[in-house]
This record gives C-alpha cells, sequence and structure tokens, in this order.
C-alpha cells in the first residue's frame, strides 16, 4: 500500500482573519470570509502531483460530498487552502448535534462534487484452517457502477499483548465465551474472555494494526492482508475508493451553534479539528479495556474507567503532521 505523509498548521475562522492582517476585504479577489485554513505540505508517492487536490469529503446518506478549496502556494510541497463555505446541504447531519463530519483527503482536479457509495459482494473460500482465503467481488457504486475484483488472503490472529495469568486448561467444565474490543483509527485492541460457571476466567488481549485497502476493518481478533490477483470493469470505482485514503487520526467538524456535548465532547461553532488520541502503551489500553469490560458485565458506570480511545481538540496554532491511510471508522 502506498504510503502518503500530510505536514499541516491548521487555522480556524478566527486566526485566519488575524493572518490575514491588512489583506483589503473588498474587491474582485474578495471570496468571503475564510471559515478555515490548513497550510503545510504533502508527500505523495504513486499519483501525479500536478493532478491532484486536496478537498474536503463529507458523509452523505450514501458516499461522500466534496467541498473545494481555495489553494495557494505550490502543492503539494508548500501551499495554504482555505476554506469559505460551510458543508454541502447533502452532507450527512448529526440528528442530535446537528453537526457534519468530514475529514481531509486528495483526489483528482477533475473529481465530480459527489461521491457515490460503493458496496461490495461475493464469494470467497478458504483452506481447511482458514489462514488462506480466496474473494471474487462484485463492487458496485448506488449509480450502478461496477467493478470485478478477484483478491488472495491471509488471515492470520493479531498479536497478543497480554493476557492472564489462568490458563484455560484450568477453567471448568462449560466454560462460555465472550468478549470486548475498541478501535482507534490506527489501532484496535480486544478482550477474549473465556469463564466457567466458577467464574474464573482466562482473559487474552489482542492488538490489531492499521486497516489497508482491501480489509477497512479486522474482524474481532483477526487481520487479513490482501493481494489484487485480476480487476475488471469500470476503472471509476477505483477514485471512489481512493476518496476513504484521508488523513488518518482526523476529523473535521462543521457546528452551526456551538455544542455542549457530543462524541467528541464540547464542539466550537464553525469549523473544528479532532485528533483520535490512542492510550500511549498497550498496558494502558488494557486497563482501560479490562475495567470497561467488567463494568459493562456488571451493568455499572464506564466513565471512571481509565481513559481509552478518545477525542481531543486541535488548537488552532498546532503544526500537524498528517498520513494519509485507510481508517478503522467503517462510516470513513
Amino acid at each position: 500500500m502506498n504510503t502518503k505523509s500530510l505536514v499541516l498548521g491548521l487555522f480556524g475562522a478566527g486566526a485566519a482573519l488575524v493572518l490575514a492582517g491588512c489583506e483589503a476585504q473588498v474587491g474582485d479577489g474578495y471570496r468571503g470570509e475564510v471559515l478555515l485554513s490548513l497550510q503545510g505540505s504533502v508527500v505523495l508517492n504513486g499519483q501525479s502531483a500536478a493532478d491532484q487536490v486536496p478537498v474536503l469529503a463529507f458523509l452523505r446518506s450514501s458516499g461522500f460530498a466534496l467541498l473545494d478549496a481555495h489553494v495557494e502556494g505550490e502543492f503539494p510541497s508548500r501551499f495554504r487552502m482555505e476554506i469559505f463555505e460551510a458543508p454541502p446541504e447533502s452532507a450527512l447531519l448529526d440528528p442530535t448535534t446537528g453537526t457534519a463530519t468530514g475529514f481531509l483527503t486528495v483526489v483528482p482536479k477533475d473529481h465530480p462534487k459527489e461521491i457515490p457509495g460503493v458496496a461490495a459482494s461475493g464469494l470467497g473460500s478458504c483452506n481447511p484452517d482458514e489462514t488462506i482465503c480466496t474473494n471474487h467481488l462484485d463492487i458496485c457504486s448506488t449509480t450502478g457502477i461496477c467493478m470485478q475484483r478477484d483478491l488472495t488472503c491471509n488471515q492470520e490472529e493479531c498479536p497478543v499483548v497480554g493476557d492472564t495469568e489462568i490458563p484455560p486448561d484450568e477453567l471448568a467444565s462449560g466454560a462460555r465465551f465472550s468478549g470486548y474490543g475498541e478501535a482507534g483509527d490506527t489501532h484496535s485492541l480486544t478482550v477474549e474472555v473465556v469463564c466457567d460457571a466458577a467464574q474464573l476466567c482466562h482473559r487474552v488481549f489482542r492488538k490489531c494494526g492499521p486497516p489497508n485497502a482491501y480489509t477497512p476493518l479486522a474482524e474481532f481478533g483477526h487481520q487479513q492482508t490482501c493481494d489484487v490477483v485480476s480487476e475488471s470493469g469500470d476503472a471509476r470505482i477505483k477514485l471512489y475508493e481512493s476518496v476513504l485514503q484521508s488523513a488518518v487520526g482526523y476529523d473535521i467538524v462543521y457546528a452551526p451553534a456551538a455544542v455542549a456535548t457530543s462524541v467528541y465532547g464540547p464542539i466550537p461553532a464553525g469549523y473544528s479539528l479532532f485528533r483520535t488520541v490512542e492510550p500511549d502503551s498497550d498496558q494502558a489500553w488494557i486497563d482501560s479495556l479490562d475495567c470497561k469490560f467488567d463494568r459493562l458485565l456488571d451493568a455499572t458506570d464506564t466513565t471512571t474507567c481509565p481513559p481509552g480511545v478518545h477525542k481531543e481538540l486541535v488548537s488552532p496554532d498546532e503544526e500537524l503532521t498528517l498520513r494519509l491511510g485507510y481508517r478503522n471508522d467503517p462510516s470513513h
């Protein structure tokens, strides 16, 4: 998979106006108030930089709505992109907060304004131990554009990063399985639990790595790595899929008015950039997941557990290093 990195500085509407300084606010070049400004550089591998532009992609009920930016400088080496508009009307709004969620991505200059939703269906078969699978997929957009793709995939268990001292062979008969997990944008952590009637339990924690192009979500404690054997059909499907390569770990949220409570925490009015934060060590993540699993079993409050994956508001003047890639978030 190609690796792309992005280095940016983020400026909200207020900071952007300060940067504007004595720039004229009227005249032929005036586009309106700058609602969001990003500046920095992009490193692209395997793409022609001359044909690419940065955009904001917002979720729709199916697919994405793209919002173009005014770009100055020498994209992708040094550039500044400014947003003068609220998200498109077709952007999906959170029914509770009224906010629209998007992300930064890079697309060809002649891109459409809307990217239809894409879904895959097909048949597959695996060897007896289910470590190697072959899949034939029909990948179609909601507008009827389709591509066929054959894949060979290697499936393996994600590495164990922790377990309990009670081995599974010491559990009494009648043991039952349960589990719990949570995903950041770059990794996911799961706990597999086997308990007997005496409530002696064996717990295994597995950490899965970043998703890839053809398996954007790791299944519970397992991950696939796939290679394309053949492709045919309408190549526009690959453009639709490419939008999913976005600034990993960051969401752009637009709120018409300030929001006091959300999955992101408080959201100021206008555009905001939020970072997904994963625990800084495997043990810290294990402690958080272990506590949350226990509280869920007891139907008690999990908010007092050590923090696991969470969101934080990015400071408007922070210099950012962003990587374009695939997310664990299935909606992205």
